[in-house]
């Protein structure tokens, strides 16, 4: 959809007798002449038929054609239709929300070509519910389909037998599996990773100092204070904690 409301052709026409107005008018204010122009031709062209209707694509006349309030142009019936989807749909979102929390919807009605608003609230198309006849049909078809459904299923657990026997033999072969995995280290003990690096008030950690760790110490003190980090440094690699 051209958003000028003409085709191509007739806006180079209309390049071309503006430029023709200009040069048989230099020298003169032509200014308002060439806007009244302008609008001029765009009114008896706006509704040209090599223009393509945006919704349908197919050629528009100067029958049955609408613009919006942004100067697009469509087929009046074109038009309608957009609209009505777009109530249909606006009714679809409401009801698949259950009519609750529907702040954040878009009720708007928006140009189908620049999406600019047209009307800021439309009022929803919704589903006409279905009948009481029907709806008491469906319930009762429901109803026998749970009570068939329970039936099978009672009927299958009568019939069911479980060999308690095997069951505790197969627990039994996967224990043996299990032990020998943990021996050797293939099984990860979550709790006991957990509680590895666990620190409580009743960790005790003893550190073994001797007199020579604090004659160091006494030193390094010593030289920081005197010569300063540089001194220190070469010192460290003399010293041997």
């Amino acid at each position: 959809m051209n958003p000028r409301g003409i085709s191509d052709q007739s806006h180079r026409q209309l390049t071309e007798e503006v430029r023709q107005l200009v040069r048989e008018n230099a020298g003169l204010p032509v200014m308002f002449d060439v806007l009244q122009h302008c609008s001029d031709f765009i009114l008896e062209h706006q509704h040209s038929a090599s223009l393509a209707c945006p919704i349908c694509l197919c050629p528009m006349s100067s029958v049955g054609v609408s613009a919006t309030p942004c100067d697009h142009y469509a087929h009046t019936e074109c038009l309608e239709l957009h609209v009505e989807h777009t109530r249909k749909q606006l009714g679809e979102k409401l009801a698949a929300r259950g009519f609750k929390m529907c702040d954040d919807v878009d009720r708007s009605l928006r140009c189908p070509v620049c999406r600019i608003v047209m009307e800021e609230e439309v009022e929803p198309i919704l589903q006409p519910s279905p009948p009481s006849g029907r709806r008491r049909r469906s319930s009762l078809k429901e109803r026998e389909s749970t009570y068939s459904r329970r039936l099978v299923q009672q009927g299958s657990l009568a019939d069911f037998d479980f060999d308690w026997e095997r069951w505790r033999q197969q627990q039994a072969s996967l224990m043996v599996i299990y032990e020998k995995q943990k021996e050797k280290g293939g099984i990860i003990d979550l709790e006991e990773e957990r509680k590895k690096n666990l620190i409580t008030e009743n960790t005790v950690s003893c550190w073994k100092i001797t007199s020579a760790t604090i004659a160091n110490f006494f030193v390094v003190i010593l030289i920081v204070g005197c010569f300063g980090q540089s001194e220190l440094k070469r010192t460290f690699k003399k010293l041997r904690f």
